[in-house]
């Protein structure tokens, strides 16, 4: 699970208590449900991300700066060509991802006991 988001933490995209909470849920998942956790989580984080830019009235910013990362890592394939984190926006509107993690990890767990996960 850990392994999963150690990327975007050393890119600075998320901190090590995110970091952790995906290594942690991974262990007590087991790959296969926690692969589905880290998944449906981190699509919640996205409606986080995009509800509070919203609410900064940063959403055009943030989607536009979105997809050039995902033009430059695409064009590329490689994270070299991606600019540095800005860590002053950072500051000025971080995101609760634990919250989306751990809803993540619930909606997950519930979908596997029913059999309906994806894969």
């Amino acid at each position: 699970g850990g392994a999963a988001f150690f990327v975007p933490f050393v890119l600075g995209a998320m901190g090590a208590g995110d970091l952790k909470f995906a290594a942690v849920a991974g262990a007590w998942l087991g790959p296969y449900v926690g692969l589905h956790a880290l998944l449906l989580g981190t699509a919640l984080g996205l409606f986080v991300g995009i509800g509070s830019a919203a609410g900064a009235g940063r959403l055009g910013e943030a989607i536009r700066g979105a997809a050039r990362l995902v033009y430059l890592f695409a064009s590329s394939l490689s994270v070299a060509a991606l600019p540095p984190a800005d860590r002053e926006a950072a500051r000025v509107a971080p995101i609760p991802y634990a919250a989306p993690l751990a809803a993540g990890v619930i909606g997950a767990v519930l979908l596997a006991n029913r059999g309906w996960l994806l894969f």
